[in-house]
């Protein structure tokens, strides 16, 4: 959740820079429905980890719940990032060349570094610690069968 937390405020962060943090498209949906989706992990969260260890804990599959919550925002957030990069969400910039690298940092936003690589990395998150998938037939099973 934390890491959620750093890239919605870096995805704030781009959108403010680009003066684009006051359109009507970004206030009204993508940033407040994310924000109330982090909200509402966090508070799952903490209610996880309060039954931890108590009858109530076994009331529903907390792990499996905030693993496909988590891991569908996080992918969700790192979207948007990409999105809102526009050309400079490319990986490989043609006035790059291995030969002579520049010695500064690709061209863009100082806002766009590592954007697009974690945005491909994080692609894996719905899949380690169990895919997705498994992970909602288990919150199946556990509903029809609890």
């Amino acid at each position: 959740m934390p890491r959620s937390k750093r890239m919605l405020a870096r995805l704030k962060a781009l959108a403010q820079s680009q003066g684009r943090l006051d359109e009507p498209d970004v206030r009204a949906a993508p940033l407040p429905k994310l924000e109330v989706e982090l909200q509402s992990l966090e508070w799952l969260t903490l209610r996880a980890l309060s039954e931890h260890g108590s009858a109530a804990a076994t009331a529903w599959p907390a792990g499996s719940v905030l693993h496909v919550l988590g891991s569908e925002l996080q992918q969700k957030i790192g979207a948007l990032l990409v999105e809102a990069l526009v050309e400079r969400a490319v990986v490989a910039y043609p006035e790059w060349h291995e030969d002579a690298p520049p010695s500064g940092d690709p061209p863009g936003s100082e806002h766009a570094a590592g954007i697009t690589a974690d945005f491909l990395y994080r692609r894996a998150v719905t899949i380690y610690g169990g895919s997705n998938e498994i992970q909602r037939n288990l919150i199946a099973r556990f509903c029809l069968t609890g």
